[in-house]
């Protein structure tokens, strides 16, 4: 899904990728997000590996005035779990938020993300939730943490 940027902003663009291996969950996580973005602002894509996130973020990252600023991923996935991408793309890229999104317990998965930031949504996501979510994290970019 391809959403553009603000004429003021043109040379500016901000990514939020959403990664589950279910093209279901997926589509679902598109529809929230579209209800709860500004986003004129902000362009959502999708992947269904880890694999596809890490080569995004590092084409976006080529590009001057783009930048990812929120990964959202499923922890059980084949070939690349959550925990391995977000420990990934932590080391590469640290101003990327991370959000997991699970039908599994946090504690399943905290112990091997132990010294990475991130925020934890449960499945099945809620608008709620995810509005309260989204909001935390543009509060704490906005305060550099």
């Amino acid at each position: 899904m391809t959403v553009s940027g603000r004429d003021a902003d043109k040379d500016k663009q901000l990514y939020i990728i959403v990664c589950d291996d279910s093209a279901i969950e997926l589509l679902a996580l598109q529809h929230l997000l579209k209800k709860t973005l500004p986003l004129e602002e902000v362009e959502v894509l999708t992947a269904k590996t880890g694999y596809q996130v890490l080569q995004q973020i590092k084409g976006i990252s080529g590009i001057e005035g783009h930048t990812v600023v929120l990964l959202m991923s499923d922890w059980k996935m084949p070939n690349m779990t959550g925990d391995e991408l977000f420990r990934k793309v932590h080391e590469a890229y640290p101003w990327v938020k991370l959000v997991m999104i699970s039908g599994h317990t946090e504690a399943e998965f905290k112990p091997s993300l132990e010294g990475i930031p991130y925020k934890y949504l449960p499945k099945p996501v809620r608008k709620e939730r995810l509005s309260d979510l989204l909001e935390s994290i543009m509060i704490e970019a906005h305060l550099g943490k």
